[in-house]
């Protein structure tokens, strides 16, 4: 049974694939938001979100200034993430963010319960992300995302980047990680 999962993941993923890229070749949406921090990003996302949307589209929003995704601080909620408060949303579609000069990417589909699908991920260059904890934390539903690609040469920080989230099957890179070295990173830093 599971083979045959695994088998249909991949089969979705290819088609998501193939979708993604005939949209970006056919058309481009032009960017109407441009956040410069975190903070402001979490503000454009909640504008669009109502309780009622099982999907946002967040083509339209330039995230190439922001280096730090992590949680930020709101008056009266304490630390929460981008995608906070999404609580009804299945699909995401972030195709084409540039997070290439991001650091931390740490927390942003944190607790999307109902989250299944994050379309575009495999267009993200991750390659100077040092930190990506609780990227996909609590996400229990999430299935059908594409990571394969990825290659964080930096990563230090992957603390509980896949919990609860047993339905995204560990990419090869992930598997490669020295955890050992992401723990003494983590604690030289902590220290300073």
């Amino acid at each position: 049974m599971k083979r045959n999962n695994r088998v249909l993941y991949e089969k979705i993923m290819r088609n998501i694939s193939r979708e993604v890229k005939k949209a970006l070749n056919e058309s481009s949406i032009p960017y109407k938001y441009h956040p410069e921090d975190a903070y402001e990003l979490c503000e454009i996302v909640m504008n669009k979100y109502n309780d009622n949307n099982e999907y946002i589209d967040c083509r339209d929003i330039d995230v190439s200034n922001i280096t730090d995704f992590s949680s930020t601080y709101r008056f009266g909620e304490g630390y929460v993430s981008i995608f906070f408060d999404c609580k009804n949303v299945k699909v995401i579609d972030v195709t084409g963010w540039d997070v290439s000069n991001a650091t931390d990417i740490g927390g942003i589909f944190y607790n999307c319960k109902n989250l299944e699908t994050i379309i575009g991920l495999e267009t993200w260059d991750v390659s100077n992300a040092e930190i990506m904890s609780h990227l996909f934390e609590n996400c229990v539903k999430l299935k059908n995302i594409n990571i394969s690609n990825w290659y964080p040469t930096h990563l230090w920080g992957d603390y509980c980047m896949f919990h609860n989230a047993d339905n995204i099957p560990t990419p090869d890179w992930y598997l490669k990680i020295d955890k050992s070295k992401n723990f003494k990173e983590y604690k030289r830093r902590n220290d300073e």
